[in-house]
């Protein structure tokens, strides 16, 4: 069998809520043959980010190295009422359109989006986003809509790799 083109990406998955990433996780995983990392809020996100932050930094020697994907709930709330203290400063319902900033700043590379429960492409969380966003997912998508659009997201990250590893 071949190896697939996007096999060992890295994929982070923020979600708080167990079952939608329960099952975004087994696509994902037939997609890149690897478990998604998984952040339920904003500190251990920040922290997972900070661990790919220098990887980019540098030439990159292949993609597996760094963050391929960022599949981020727009609505945190269930972390949120863990006190984390990034909350004060997050409207409430926007904490995956803060996280958007905080991936691309640390990691350009990385195919950042948002992945919501609302079915309504044009709400407040998706105007926002949308600034940074390569991507908005809906969780109500069928699997087979929601696998072929994370390869084209993937093949976005693959294109972006490619220009920042010919750069001087």
């Amino acid at each position: 069998m071949a190896k697939s083109t996007y096999a060992g990406l890295k994929v982070l998955v923020v979600e708080d809520d167990d079952e939608s990433f329960k099952s975004l996780r087994v696509t994902l995983k037939s997609i890149t043959g690897v478990d998604p990392i998984r952040t339920r809020g904003i500190v251990d996100t920040l922290a997972v980010l900070e661990k790919f932050k220098e990887v980019v930094k540098g030439p990159i020697a292949t993609p597996d190295l760094c963050l391929a994907l960022a599949i981020i709930d727009q609505d945190l709330s269930l972390a949120r009422a863990q006190n984390d203290p990034h909350y004060p400063e997050v409207p409430v319902g926007e904490e995956g359109v803060f996280l958007v900033d905080h991936v691309l700043d640390r990691s350009p590379i990385t195919q950042a989006g948002i992945l919501t429960a609302n079915s309504e492409v044009n709400n407040k969380g998706f105007e926002i986003g949308k600034r940074g966003c390569h991507f908005y997912l809906n969780k109500g998508s069928s699997s087979t809509d929601l696998e072929k659009r994370i390869r084209e997201i993937l093949d976005g990250f693959l294109d972006a790799y490619e220009e920042h590893h010919r750069r001087p």
